[in-house]
């Protein structure tokens, strides 16, 4: 005869189910050959408002499609530089160096959100200005991070989270903050 413990499943939570939004150790990307069709190079101004003669430097930013949050942080981060070092304030513009940045459905949800914000209420388009250009990044966020990324963040920091070895407590503090 099967004894009771036999009958009835054993059902174990394994360490690491809960997974974090954003990981405490960024995640590390190569650059080979073959990648570097994702990148694009942009040449910035290192003083921001002087002539186009003055000293310029090279930044390589990733292309952004359906990636992870963390991927999604570091495009609006390089984004951010980019109109602030060479004074990009208006919409077309923002929305040119968005568009060269983020591909597949990523695009697509810019895209419409983009055609959404510029509407009116009789159904004119209007110029796009830099508040449209935010609310179709926001739509593009809601679409990239997982539905209560913060509650899922701040369970995972209350249940799971711990030093990295290779980590001293600086720098534990510093990637928590």
């Amino acid at each position: 005869m099967l004894s009771i413990q036999a009958k009835i499943p054993k059902f174990r939570s394994k360490a690491g189910t809960l997974q974090p939004v954003l990981p405490l150790i960024p995640e590390k990307s190569s650059t080979t050959e073959e990648e570097k069709s994702v990148f694009i190079t942009f040449e910035l101004m290192t003083r921001v408002g002087k002539p186009t003669t003055g000293t310029k430097y090279k930044k390589n930013v990733r292309k952004f499609e359906d990636g992870s949050p963390q991927q999604w942080i570091d495009i609006l981060r390089d984004l951010e530089e980019i109109w602030v070092q060479n004074s990009i304030n208006g919409g077309t513009n923002c929305v040119s160096t968005v568009r060269a940045l983020v591909k597949g459905e990523s695009l697509t949800a810019f895209d419409t959100a983009l055609e959404d914000a510029r509407t009116d209420e009789e159904g004119n388009q209007i110029a796009i200005v830099a508040d449209h250009v935010q609310k179709a990044l926001d739509a593009i966020m809601n679409m990239v991070f997982p539905h209560r990324a913060l509650e899922i963040q701040k369970t995972w920091m209350n249940r799971k989270m711990f030093k990295p070895k290779e980590y001293t407590t600086r720098q534990t503090s510093a990637a928590i903050t």
